[in-house]
């Protein structure tokens, strides 16, 4: 993850020291692994910031397909390729959560989001989510 603080965190010590009247701007040891602690922290909500605030567009999905046999139905789902990438468990996570019984589906996660026919042509048309999350 790259570390934003560098970019977008400025500390003025001296204007700290100034404000204050303080004739040194001397940091301790301790001072400083709970300020790089902390500045990882930020660093994390700042990456989260960015994260919530891209739309669509600009964020990178892949197609989470569910064969459910206790539906008898297909579903289609967008989610980050970040999170598939990242998080081993994420798509049977994300199931569960939808509502899905994880023993009774077939799934797989493709980069594209149409329906091929029998003709191995895009038929044009988009299937209906189950649910309206993405």
């Amino acid at each position: 993850m790259k570390n934003l603080t560098e970019e977008y965190v400025n500390i003025d010590w001296g204007g700290i020291c100034e404000d204050f009247d303080l004739d040194s701007g001397d940091i301790s040891p301790e001072q400083s692994f709970e300020l790089d602690r902390a500045l990882g922290n930020i660093n994390e909500v700042i990456h989260n910031f960015i994260d919530q605030n891209k739309t669509m567009e600009t964020k990178d999905y892949v197609y989470l397909w569910v064969l459910d046999f206790n539906e008898g139905q297909v579903y289609k789902y967008n989610i980050e390729r970040k999170f598939y990438n990242e998080e081993p468990e994420y798509c049977e996570d994300y199931m569960q959560r939808v509502g899905h019984e994880i023993s009774n589906v077939q799934w797989m996660v493709s980069p594209y989001d149409e329906v091929l026919d029998e003709n191995n042509g895009w038929t044009g048309t988009y299937l209906q989510t189950k649910y309206g999350h993405r």
